[in-house]
């Protein structure tokens, strides 16, 4: 669907508005941790983001600002790597025993949250997106031996929502969020947020 100058102006606005309000659509993770299909001819090497990788490549360095921060939040990231040409093919985040993603007010008690993947738009359609979810899956439930792991995702992202139910996880209600402020700031920013994990999820 093409996307209109008015939404693209409304966009934009929402983007640069110091206010914001979103419905949050929150999935809770499997404890057993899910099979993913392969669908490349490859096998990605699998590492923690670190703050060298933010120089050593480009897709990551124009991400930098962003990514220092989630570091510097406690944030955990993880990098998909082709094996020949060495370049970074996707990445993902997971909050746990540290500070919130940026769109969430507060963490549940003991609890881990999936944040923040995005795959390069070439190696889109391969199920790398189901890979890093596995992974962080991994690490959450056979290292930290934590029971309890959610992710968030927006209702009109569709892929990301079917990913996320094919790979077992169940609806969890909706987190309200209202947000003040320029979150890359601490300072300047505040959230407050209602999280009604009795209500439905839209259909997918």
């Amino acid at each position: 669907m093409a996307v209109t100058p008015i939404k693209k102006i409304a966009g934009a606005l929402d983007q640069a508005s110091p206010v914001k309000f979103r419905e949050k659509l929150i999935y809770k993770a499997p404890l057993e941790i899910p099979e993913v299909n392969k669908r490349f001819d490859f096998s990605p090497v699998i590492k923690v983001l670190e703050y060298n990788d933010l120089e050593n490549d480009y897709w990551l360095r124009s991400k930098k600002k962003a990514f220092i921060l989630q570091l510097k939040y406690g944030h955990t990231g993880i990098l998909l790597i082709h094996p020949e040409t060495k370049e970074s093919l996707a990445y993902s985040w997971f909050a746990y025993n540290c500070k919130p993603p940026f769109g969430i007010p507060k963490l549940p008690q003991n609890c881990a949250w999936l944040c923040n993947t995005e795959v390069r738009e070439d190696y889109r359609g391969y199920g790398l997106q189901k890979l890093l979810i596995r992974e962080r899956l991994v690490i959450l439930h056979q290292i930290h031996r934590t029971k309890e792991v959610y992710t968030d995702v927006m209702k009109d992202n569709l892929p990301s929502r079917k990913n996320i139910i094919n790979m077992g996880f169940s609806e969890c209600g909706i987190y309200y969020v209202l947000s003040l402020g320029i979150r890359r700031f601490d300072y300047l920013s505040t959230k407050w947020g209602y999280w009604n994990k009795n209500k439905e999820h839209p259909p997918v």
